[in-house]
C-alpha cells in the first residue's frame, strides 16, 4: 500500500522528468524514511526544453539515473527538509543542430 502511494508521489513531481518509476525498482523503508529508486531512464524532451528555455547549445540525447534516494524524516515531515541523493547518472548529449536552433530561436 505504502509503495503505491510513494509511487504516485514520485510520478506526481519527477514523472515530467524520467521514466521507470514502478513498484519492482522502488525499495521503500517505512521506519528508516528510507526511499530509492534505481534505473530511472531520463525524458529528453522535458530537459532539451530547459536547454531551449536557458539557450543551452546542447541537446539530451538520452541518459539515466542509477540510483535516487531520498530521506524522509516521517515525525518531522514538513518542518524538516527531504534530503535528496542522486547516484551514477549517465548523460548523452549532443550539439544543438542549426534545424534545431532555428525552429526554436536558440543562439
Amino acid at each position: 500500500m505504502f509503495e503505491g502511494v510513494a509511487q504516485e508521489l514520485l510520478e506526481k513531481y519527477l514523472g515530467k522528468y524520467v521514466e521507470g518509476i514502478d513498484k519492482k525498482n522502488l525499495s521503500i523503508g517505512i521506519y528508516s524514511g528510507n526511499i530509492t529508486a534505481e534505473y530511472l531512464r531520463l525524458k529528453a524532451d522535458a530537459f532539451n526544453d530547459l536547454g531551449q528555455y536557458y539557450h543551452l547549445p546542447v541537446r539530451l540525447k538520452g541518459g539515466y539515473i542509477g540510483k535516487l534516494q531520498l530521506k524522509v524524516k516521517w515525525n518531522r515531515i514538513g518542518t524538516e527538509p527531504i534530503c535528496i541523493t542522486i547516484q551514477d547518472v549517465f548523460l548523452l548529449v549532443g550539439p544543438v543542430s542549426s534545424d534545431y536552433r532555428s525552429n526554436y530561436n536558440v543562439e
